[in-house]
């Protein structure tokens, strides 16, 4: 290819790519700080041999281990991307195709690059054989993107379960940092999501996948630094076939002057071009915390009586519904109602639901097996484990094998059938353990992670185009499996068991920093908290929760009268005003690593929700809120009713935290006064 050069645009961002010879696509702007050798170009996609002796993004080899290594840039132009499987961006502007082709060892790459109307890029390949024998992919990056200098702090959202999320902040001068997963999905250890910055450079990062997943950042020996994001090389060993393709999941990258700005980007990316767009998100009444297994038919028919009254608008029964399904240690596999615990079919279930004006909800996990169960002792092929060696249980339960096709159309079939005879419109979709026994005679070993994701993303996806209007809410003991890939098919995700105000804003700022507020699924609880055990004041737990998809778990029966009033109350309020929550921007005010005072700012045209929280009587100064009208007037509404009219230009000012002894909370509701 001759040389060439090509300006791609997203929003503000220029994403300038050079084809200075054959062997390398260099980006961006000739800046001085790049020393004029190979190794310190800011290239698209590295491979080994190259003179940067840091990890490459791509390493395939052949039949006998030999690395391919020259790829060289044959043509470029524009080309959709024809991936299967896999889930993707949409709404885009252009999509450009790089291909490289290795001759020696016949093996071809197309790079796409999709540019939007909001700032931001994608990047992912398509890896084909060309040749005559077998390939073998050991590692394959989505997108590698050079930066300039080091000394970056690293923002990553490590955590376990109860804490996921939780913002961590690294600097890095040297060496390499690395983010990832080897557990089967994204998990609660280290969500996918990064971002890079320092200065009033910053850079967001996140990936379309549900899996294992890797994100390095690692700095060379003449000082540069260099981000590769992607599926996570950990046991990958892909046979490639001749004639035959191999997909990465896409990932996305917004810059912006500061971390408020990136998830500004962040946000608004998703919610237009990852998820499902929704008018209304409904309110949801769970039964877990209220009920456990223990949901007979006077109780749950006393729980959605109460739960219409205040407010709720599906009535969602949790774990427990189905056959023989009184604890952890059976039927997992067998969603089949209970009739005689329950007190009737589907059919009565829905006549009494839609009497109060609430809609059916189930909750299921359909990629778990329980040993003891209906569909173990029917179809023993489809666990997931070597037949010589027994499987690893967690929580009574083992997988399904998701790389098996017949497994796949057996659990599409399931849910799809459930669906049908239960007439349900809102489904909570749990997973509940990690993979371990990754052995199967349905493909190779190295294959079989990346394999048992797509096995998921063919059934929900399935289900996805099959019922458009059904309501999905995504979970995974707690929320190990909140990622993008998901949120491509489900309305939002449940964000963690733990819902302790205290913890809870850890958990929702954290999750707010690459995720949109309408994808974090919230509840109002109880007090003293189940996880925590902790004990919080009405006011508290709903104004925490507000901020996200609005629900309720507490058990309704045996809460006060007052404490019912305020729930109805809160969703009164929600319900008013859930079209800001669901399409509003979100900022966090001031530092996000402050530990024990934050600040929360929605918007929508005229409208704010603003939350102050503060612990222990920390000393404070007020937080300035530059996003107001210096020039306007404004009106405060407090829970208990007080008004205050306001200048916008004491807003800028800045606005004082509660003090006090524990976790204190202020909500208030904040309109611009037309003149």
């Amino acid at each position: 290819m001759s040389k060439a050069s090509i300006s791609l645009q997203s929003g503000d961002i220029t994403l300038d790519l050079s084809f200075a010879d054959e062997s390398h696509v260099i980006y961006g702007e000739k800046k001085e700080f790049y020393i004029d050798v190979n190794h310190d170009n800011p290239f698209l996609l590295s491979t080994f041999g190259s003179l940067d002796y840091r990890d490459p993004m791509v390493l395939i080899t052949d039949e006998n281990g030999y690395a391919s290594r020259r790829f060289l840039v044959k043509k470029v132009e524009d080309e959709e991307n024809d991936c299967k499987g896999l889930p993707l961006s949409f709404g885009h502007n252009r999509s450009v195709c790089i291909t490289y082709i290795d001759d020696l060892n016949e093996i071809e790459i197309k790079q796409f690059i999709k540019t939007f109307d909001e700032s931001a890029f994608s990047f992912s390949l398509k890896i084909t054989n060309i040749g005559k024998k077998a390939s073998f992919i050991k590692r394959a990056y989505s997108m590698e993107y050079g930066l300039e200098g080091k000394g970056y702090d690293i923002y990553s959202f490590p955590g376990h379960w109860g804490r996921e999320r939780n913002i961590q902040k690294t600097n890095l001068e040297t060496g390499e940092f690395i983010n990832q997963s080897i557990c089967g999905i994204c998990s609660s250890f280290a969500n996918p999501l990064i971002v890079v910055g320092k200065g009033s450079s910053f850079y967001g990062f996140n990936i379309l996948y549900s899996g294992n997943h890797k994100e390095s950042v690692s700095v060379s020996y003449v000082g540069n630094t260099k981000v590769m994001i992607g599926m996570n090389d950990f046991l990958l060993d892909w046979k490639l076939s001749p004639s035959e393709s191999f997909f990465t999941p896409e990932v996305i990258m917004t810059k912006g002057n500061n971390i408020d700005e990136i998830q500004q980007r962040l946000s608004s990316f998703v919610r237009k071009h990852i998820m499902k767009k929704r008018d209304i998100r409904p309110i949801v009444y769970n039964t877990w915390e209220g009920s456990g297994y223990d949901i007979g038919e006077a109780k749950w028919k006393n729980l959605a009586k109460l739960a219409s009254e205040v407010g709720c608008e599906v009535f969602l029964f949790d774990d427990g519904w189905f056959l023989n399904r009184n604890s952890d240690t059976t039927s997992l596999g067998d969603f089949v109602l209970d009739e005689a615990k329950i007190g009737g079919d589907f059919e009565h279930i829905n006549e009494y639901l839609n009497n109060l004006d609430l809609k059916l909800g189930l909750w299921i996990e359909p990629e778990m097996i329980s040993p003891v169960s209906l569909l173990a002792k029917s179809h023993p092929e489809f666990i997931l484990r070597r037949k010589e060696v027994e499987p690893i249980q967690s929580r009574n339960q083992l997988l399904l094998d998701l790389a098996n096709h017949k497994c796949v159309e057996y659990v599409k079939n399931m849910i799809v059938s459930l669906i049908e005879k239960s007439k349900c419109s809102y489904i909570k979709w749990d997973f509940n353990r990690l993979l371990t026994d990754i052995e199967s005679e349905s493909c190779r070993g190295g294959e079989y992670f990346h394999r048992f994701i797509l096995g998921y993303y063919e059934i929900i996806s399935s289900i996805r185009d099959m019922y458009p209007d059904l309501y999905i809410e995504g979970c995974a003991s707690g929320g190990a499996r909140f990622d993008l890939g998901t949120l491509r098919y489900v309305d939002c995700i449940w964000t963690s068991d733990n819902t302790s105000p205290r913890s809870r804003l850890l958990i929702q700022e954290g999750t707010s920093i690459g995720y949109p507020l309408c994808s974090i699924s919230n509840h109002y609880s109880a007090s003293p908290n189940v996880t925590t055990h902790e004990e919080y004041p009405c006011k508290t737990r709903a104004e925490v929760a507000f901020f996200g998809v609005y629900g309720v778990e507490v058990d309704l029966s045996k809460i006060s009268l007052e404490e019912t009033e305020y729930i109805a109350k809160t969703i009164s309020f929600y319900k008013k005003h859930r079209q800001m929550i669901g399409d509003g921007t979100f900022h966090i005010i001031g530092d996000p690593m402050n530990r024990v005072s934050r600040c929360w700012l929605l918007q929508k045209d005229d409208e704010s929700l603003l939350l102050t929280s503060n612990e222990d009587g920390h000393k404070t100064i007020p937080y300035r809120l530059p996003y107001f009208d210096a020039k306007a007037k404004y009106i405060l509404e407090y829970w208990d009713g007080r008004t205050v009219d306001i200048k916008g230009s004491d807003l800028i000012n800045g606005l004082a935290l509660p003090n006090g002894k524990g976790l204190k909370t202020q909500m208030v509701y904040i309109r611009r006064i037309k003149e």
